[in-house]
Protein backbone atom coordinates (compact mmCIF):
# COMPACT_ATOMS: atom_id res chain seq x y z
CA UNK A 1 0.00 0.00 0.00
CA UNK A 2 1.11 3.40 -1.14
CA UNK A 3 0.74 6.52 1.34
CA UNK A 4 1.79 9.48 2.13
CA UNK A 5 1.28 9.90 5.87
CA UNK A 6 3.04 8.21 8.75
CA UNK A 7 1.05 6.32 11.30
CA UNK A 8 1.49 6.60 14.85
CA UNK A 9 -0.10 4.40 17.02
CA UNK A 10 -0.74 5.81 21.24
CA UNK A 11 -2.42 4.09 23.81
CA UNK A 12 -1.52 2.85 27.31
CA UNK A 13 1.32 0.65 28.29
CA UNK A 14 0.58 -3.04 27.04
CA UNK A 15 -2.17 -1.92 25.00
CA UNK A 16 0.04 -4.20 22.05
CA UNK A 17 1.65 -0.62 20.12
CA UNK A 18 4.63 -2.44 19.97
CA UNK A 19 3.78 -5.61 18.87
CA UNK A 20 0.87 -3.95 17.01
CA UNK A 21 3.08 -1.69 14.94
CA UNK A 22 5.64 -4.28 13.96
CA UNK A 23 3.24 -6.65 12.85
CA UNK A 24 1.58 -3.71 10.50
CA UNK A 25 5.30 -2.30 9.31
CA UNK A 26 5.92 -5.91 8.07
CA UNK A 27 2.82 -5.87 5.83
CA UNK A 28 2.58 -2.62 4.92
CA UNK A 29 7.00 -3.72 4.32
CA UNK A 30 7.86 -0.44 5.37
CA UNK A 31 10.07 0.71 9.14
CA UNK A 32 9.05 0.77 12.41
CA UNK A 33 10.25 3.06 15.36
CA UNK A 34 9.74 2.96 18.87
CA UNK A 35 9.79 6.67 20.31
CA UNK A 36 11.28 5.40 23.17
CA UNK A 37 13.69 3.52 21.92
CA UNK A 38 14.64 6.77 19.74
CA UNK A 39 15.41 8.80 22.65
CA UNK A 40 17.32 6.16 24.59
CA UNK A 41 19.57 5.62 21.22
CA UNK A 42 19.89 9.33 20.96
CA UNK A 43 20.43 10.09 25.65
CA UNK A 44 22.71 7.04 25.78
CA UNK A 45 20.50 5.93 29.35
CA UNK A 46 17.08 3.74 29.23
CA UNK A 47 14.35 5.04 29.96
CA UNK A 48 14.24 3.76 33.46
CA UNK A 49 17.10 5.13 33.95
CA UNK A 50 16.55 8.67 32.81
CA UNK A 51 13.54 8.93 35.01
CA UNK A 52 15.39 7.85 38.12
CA UNK A 53 18.74 10.17 37.11
CA UNK A 54 17.18 13.01 35.66
CA UNK A 55 13.72 12.88 36.70
CA UNK A 56 10.38 12.65 34.49
CA UNK A 57 10.27 16.10 33.40
CA UNK A 58 13.50 16.01 31.79
CA UNK A 59 12.51 12.80 30.28
CA UNK A 60 9.45 15.00 29.06
CA UNK A 61 11.26 17.28 27.23
CA UNK A 62 13.44 14.48 25.44
CA UNK A 63 9.94 13.22 24.23
CA UNK A 64 8.94 16.08 22.73
CA UNK A 65 12.16 16.96 20.55
CA UNK A 66 11.61 13.31 19.69
CA UNK A 67 7.70 13.54 19.13
CA UNK A 68 8.65 16.89 16.41
CA UNK A 69 10.95 15.15 14.30
CA UNK A 70 8.40 12.04 14.41
CA UNK A 71 5.61 13.63 13.55
CA UNK A 72 7.04 15.14 10.69
CA UNK A 73 8.18 11.68 8.75
CA UNK A 74 6.53 10.84 5.43
CA UNK A 75 5.71 7.27 5.79
CA UNK A 76 6.19 3.99 8.60
CA UNK A 77 5.20 3.27 11.76
CA UNK A 78 5.89 5.01 15.25
CA UNK A 79 4.86 3.92 18.56
CA UNK A 80 4.59 6.23 20.99
CA UNK A 81 4.87 5.95 24.59
CA UNK A 82 2.32 5.85 26.84
CA UNK A 83 2.43 9.06 28.36
CA UNK A 84 3.51 10.64 25.40
CA UNK A 85 -0.11 12.48 24.08
CA UNK A 86 -0.43 13.50 28.00
CA UNK A 87 0.37 16.99 27.54
CA UNK A 88 -1.25 19.86 25.64
CA UNK A 89 1.21 20.38 23.41
CA UNK A 90 2.13 16.87 22.43
CA UNK A 91 -1.44 16.22 21.95
CA UNK A 92 -1.66 19.16 19.51
CA UNK A 93 0.98 17.73 17.97
CA UNK A 94 -0.34 14.60 17.29
CA UNK A 95 -3.54 15.97 16.41
CA UNK A 96 -2.80 18.78 13.86
CA UNK A 97 -0.05 16.37 11.96
CA UNK A 98 -1.08 14.51 8.44
CA UNK A 99 -0.18 11.39 10.64
CA UNK A 100 -2.97 8.70 10.77
CA UNK A 101 -2.98 8.64 14.46
CA UNK A 102 -4.54 5.31 15.98
CA UNK A 103 -5.25 5.09 19.74
CA UNK A 104 -4.93 1.31 20.75
CA UNK A 105 -8.03 1.18 23.50
CA UNK A 106 -7.96 -1.79 25.70
CA UNK A 107 -9.17 -2.18 29.31
CA UNK A 108 -8.13 -2.30 32.59
CA UNK A 109 -7.93 -6.75 32.61
CA UNK A 110 -6.61 -7.01 29.43
CA UNK A 111 -3.59 -4.37 30.23
CA UNK A 112 -3.15 -5.80 33.77
CA UNK A 113 -3.18 -9.43 32.12
CA UNK A 114 -0.42 -8.68 29.46
CA UNK A 115 2.36 -6.80 31.52
CA UNK A 116 2.97 -9.52 33.64
CA UNK A 117 6.09 -8.24 35.56
CA UNK A 118 5.74 -4.16 35.97
CA UNK A 119 9.30 -3.60 37.53
CA UNK A 120 10.78 -2.20 34.40
CA UNK A 121 7.49 0.19 34.01
CA UNK A 122 8.42 3.04 35.99
CA UNK A 123 4.87 3.97 36.69
CA UNK A 124 3.96 1.26 38.02
CA UNK A 125 7.35 0.23 39.83
CA UNK A 126 6.22 1.28 43.25
CA UNK A 127 2.80 -0.75 42.86
CA UNK A 128 3.22 -4.35 44.38
CA UNK A 129 -0.11 -6.14 44.69
CA UNK A 130 -2.14 -7.32 42.05
CA UNK A 131 -4.82 -4.23 43.47
CA UNK A 132 -2.18 -2.10 43.76
CA UNK A 133 -1.89 -1.95 39.94
CA UNK A 134 -5.37 -2.27 38.77
CA UNK A 135 -6.07 0.94 41.13
CA UNK A 136 -2.82 2.54 39.43
CA UNK A 137 -4.25 1.54 35.91
CA UNK A 138 -7.60 2.80 36.59
CA UNK A 139 -6.38 6.11 37.88
CA UNK A 140 -3.88 6.27 35.10
CA UNK A 141 -6.56 5.92 32.13
CA UNK A 142 -8.90 7.83 33.85
CA UNK A 143 -6.39 10.82 33.45
CA UNK A 144 -5.36 9.61 29.81
CA UNK A 145 -8.35 8.78 28.17
CA UNK A 146 -9.05 12.14 27.19
CA UNK A 147 -5.54 13.33 25.51
CA UNK A 148 -6.04 9.94 23.77
CA UNK A 149 -9.03 10.26 22.30
CA UNK A 150 -7.77 14.14 21.43
CA UNK A 151 -5.09 13.11 19.71
CA UNK A 152 -6.28 10.31 18.08
CA UNK A 153 -7.75 10.48 14.29
CA UNK A 154 -9.18 6.83 14.61
CA UNK A 155 -9.84 4.69 18.10
CA UNK A 156 -9.30 0.84 17.69
CA UNK A 157 -10.32 -1.09 20.54
CA UNK A 158 -7.87 -3.92 20.97
CA UNK A 159 -9.43 -6.53 23.50
CA UNK A 160 -10.09 -9.53 21.85
CA UNK A 161 -7.80 -9.00 19.07
CA UNK A 162 -4.95 -10.17 17.40
CA UNK A 163 -1.85 -8.29 16.25
CA UNK A 164 -2.69 -9.16 13.03
CA UNK A 165 -6.10 -8.54 13.19
CA UNK A 166 -5.51 -5.40 14.47
CA UNK A 167 -2.70 -4.35 11.75
CA UNK A 168 -5.86 -5.19 9.24
CA UNK A 169 -8.30 -3.07 10.88
CA UNK A 170 -5.65 -0.44 10.57
CA UNK A 171 -4.58 -0.65 7.20
CA UNK A 172 -8.66 -0.58 6.10
CA UNK A 173 -8.26 2.66 8.48
CA UNK A 174 -5.09 4.00 6.26
CA UNK A 175 -7.26 3.05 2.84
CA UNK A 176 -9.78 5.38 4.02
CA UNK A 177 -7.79 8.49 4.79
CA UNK A 178 -5.62 7.32 1.52
CA UNK A 179 -9.07 7.76 -0.50
CA UNK A 180 -10.15 10.93 1.97
CA UNK A 181 -6.79 12.70 0.78
CA UNK A 182 -6.95 11.85 -3.45
CA UNK A 183 -10.27 13.41 -3.08
CA UNK A 184 -9.69 16.71 -1.35
CA UNK A 185 -6.31 16.99 -2.69
CA UNK A 186 -5.80 20.64 -4.48
CA UNK A 187 -3.31 22.04 -5.81
CA UNK A 188 -3.81 25.48 -4.50
CA UNK A 189 -1.38 26.99 -1.97
CA UNK A 190 -3.08 27.15 1.45
CA UNK A 191 -2.23 30.58 2.56
CA UNK A 192 -3.14 31.33 6.14
CA UNK A 193 -4.44 35.14 6.91
CA UNK A 194 -3.48 35.89 10.17
CA UNK A 195 -4.19 39.19 12.36
CA UNK A 196 -3.40 40.55 15.31
CA UNK A 197 -5.14 42.90 18.52
CA UNK A 198 -7.84 45.27 17.43
CA UNK A 199 -8.14 44.17 14.03
CA UNK A 200 -11.79 42.72 15.08
CA UNK A 201 -12.38 46.13 15.41
CA UNK A 202 -12.21 47.05 11.92
CA UNK A 203 -14.87 49.71 11.15
CA UNK A 204 -14.91 51.12 14.79
CA UNK A 205 -11.11 51.57 15.61
CA UNK A 206 -9.70 54.81 14.51
CA UNK A 207 -11.91 54.99 10.80
CA UNK A 208 -9.70 57.54 9.69
CA UNK A 209 -6.76 55.48 9.67
CA UNK A 210 -8.28 51.83 9.10
CA UNK A 211 -11.37 52.96 6.91
CA UNK A 212 -15.04 52.21 7.99
CA UNK A 213 -15.10 48.72 6.86
CA UNK A 214 -15.41 45.94 9.45
CA UNK A 215 -13.65 42.47 9.91
CA UNK A 216 -16.17 40.36 8.24
CA UNK A 217 -15.78 42.46 5.59
CA UNK A 218 -11.97 42.17 5.25
CA UNK A 219 -12.63 38.46 5.24
CA UNK A 220 -14.98 38.32 2.49
CA UNK A 221 -12.98 40.50 0.49
CA UNK A 222 -9.61 38.41 0.77
CA UNK A 223 -11.54 35.45 0.30
CA UNK A 224 -12.60 36.64 -3.08
CA UNK A 225 -9.19 37.74 -4.00
CA UNK A 226 -7.68 34.43 -2.90
CA UNK A 227 -9.85 32.48 -5.48
CA UNK A 228 -8.68 35.32 -8.43
CA UNK A 229 -5.18 34.40 -7.34
CA UNK A 230 -5.79 30.55 -6.80
CA UNK A 231 -4.93 29.95 -3.54
CA UNK A 232 -6.89 28.48 -0.15
CA UNK A 233 -7.58 31.18 2.11
CA UNK A 234 -7.65 30.13 6.06
CA UNK A 235 -8.31 32.75 8.37
CA UNK A 236 -7.60 33.56 11.81
CA UNK A 237 -7.55 36.48 14.71
CA UNK A 238 -6.65 36.93 17.98
CA UNK A 239 -5.93 39.60 20.66
CA UNK A 240 -3.25 37.56 22.50
CA UNK A 241 0.14 37.28 21.51
CA UNK A 242 0.32 33.25 23.06
CA UNK A 243 -2.48 32.66 21.11
CA UNK A 244 -0.99 34.02 17.74
CA UNK A 245 2.41 31.60 18.69
CA UNK A 246 0.21 28.69 18.85
CA UNK A 247 -1.35 29.24 15.71
CA UNK A 248 1.81 29.96 13.68
CA UNK A 249 3.00 26.58 15.72
CA UNK A 250 -0.51 24.86 14.43
CA UNK A 251 0.38 26.23 10.83
CA UNK A 252 3.82 24.17 10.79
CA UNK A 253 1.90 20.86 11.44
CA UNK A 254 -0.88 21.97 9.06
CA UNK A 255 1.82 22.20 6.20
CA UNK A 256 0.55 25.92 5.45
CA UNK A 257 2.29 26.58 2.56
CA UNK A 258 2.35 30.57 3.46
CA UNK A 259 1.08 33.05 5.89
CA UNK A 260 -0.12 36.77 5.64
CA UNK A 261 0.03 38.58 8.98
CA UNK A 262 -1.51 42.00 10.16
CA UNK A 263 0.71 41.81 13.85
CA UNK A 264 -1.14 45.00 14.73
CA UNK A 265 0.84 46.67 17.64
CA UNK A 266 2.60 43.56 18.57
CA UNK A 267 4.89 44.23 15.09
CA UNK A 268 6.81 46.47 17.58
CA UNK A 269 7.88 44.42 20.44
CA UNK A 270 7.06 41.03 20.02
CA UNK A 271 9.98 38.54 20.41
CA UNK A 272 7.51 35.92 21.03
CA UNK A 273 6.24 36.46 17.80
CA UNK A 274 9.41 37.18 16.03
CA UNK A 275 10.73 33.37 17.38
CA UNK A 276 7.59 31.56 16.22
CA UNK A 277 8.20 32.94 12.80
CA UNK A 278 11.82 32.30 12.97
CA UNK A 279 11.13 28.52 13.73
CA UNK A 280 9.14 27.13 11.11
CA UNK A 281 9.86 26.92 7.41
CA UNK A 282 6.85 29.34 6.03
CA UNK A 283 6.89 32.11 4.10
CA UNK A 284 5.50 34.65 6.11
CA UNK A 285 4.27 38.44 4.76
CA UNK A 286 3.91 41.25 7.07
CA UNK A 287 1.10 43.54 6.39
CA UNK A 288 -0.49 46.99 7.93
CA UNK A 289 -3.60 48.58 6.15
CA UNK A 290 -2.01 52.07 6.96
CA UNK A 291 1.31 52.99 6.11
CA UNK A 292 3.18 52.55 9.24
CA UNK A 293 6.31 54.72 8.58
CA UNK A 294 3.79 57.75 8.13
CA UNK A 295 2.42 57.21 11.51
CA UNK A 296 3.79 57.55 15.17
CA UNK A 297 7.85 57.50 15.11
CA UNK A 298 7.18 54.10 17.57
CA UNK A 299 5.43 52.23 14.69
CA UNK A 300 8.26 52.77 12.22
CA UNK A 301 10.36 49.57 13.66
CA UNK A 302 9.29 46.32 13.02
CA UNK A 303 11.09 43.43 15.43
CA UNK A 304 9.39 40.94 12.66
CA UNK A 305 10.46 42.51 9.35
CA UNK A 306 13.61 40.61 9.41
CA UNK A 307 12.44 37.17 9.75
CA UNK A 308 9.33 37.49 7.29
CA UNK A 309 9.62 37.23 3.35
CA UNK A 310 8.28 40.74 2.65
CA UNK A 311 6.58 43.60 4.37
CA UNK A 312 3.65 45.77 3.05
CA UNK A 313 1.90 48.51 4.61
CA UNK A 314 -0.25 51.32 3.09
CA UNK A 315 -2.80 49.93 1.01
CA UNK A 316 -5.46 49.18 2.95
CA UNK A 317 -7.11 45.85 2.04
CA UNK A 318 -4.65 45.47 -0.99
CA UNK A 319 -1.63 45.26 1.69
CA UNK A 320 -3.05 41.64 2.53
CA UNK A 321 -3.86 40.90 -1.51
CA UNK A 322 -0.08 41.80 -2.01
CA UNK A 323 1.07 39.79 0.42
CA UNK A 324 -1.35 36.86 -1.24
CA UNK A 325 0.82 37.45 -4.61
CA UNK A 326 4.07 37.58 -2.89
CA UNK A 327 3.82 34.30 -1.16
CA UNK A 328 2.49 33.14 -4.30
CA UNK A 329 5.40 34.42 -6.66
CA UNK A 330 7.71 32.78 -4.19
CA UNK A 331 6.40 29.49 -3.95
CA UNK A 332 6.46 29.06 -7.71
CA UNK A 333 10.20 29.92 -7.47
CA UNK A 334 10.84 27.86 -5.00
CA UNK A 335 9.25 24.69 -6.89
CA UNK A 336 11.00 25.93 -10.25
CA UNK A 337 14.54 26.40 -8.47
CA UNK A 338 13.61 22.45 -6.92
CA UNK A 339 12.69 21.14 -10.34
CA UNK A 340 16.55 23.00 -11.26
CA UNK A 341 18.57 21.32 -8.67
CA UNK A 342 16.55 17.64 -9.63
Amino acid sequence: MKVSFPVILIGYMASGKTTVGKVLAQKLGCSFKDLDQIIEKKDGRTIPDIFQESGEAYFRFLERAALREAVNDKDGVISMGGGTPVNDVNCAMLAHSHALVVYLKASEEVILQRLGDTSSRPMLASAHTEEEKKDRIASMLAQRKPYYEKAASKILDVDGSTPGQAADSIMEMMEQKQKEENTMRTDKPKILIMNGPNLNFLGIREPAIYGTKNYDALVEYLRQKGEEIGVETIFYQSNHEGALVDRIQQAYFEKIDGVVFNPGAYTHYSIALRDAIASVDIPFAEVHISDIQARESFRHESVLKDVCYCQIAGLGFDSYVEGMKRIVAYLQKTVEISRKIK
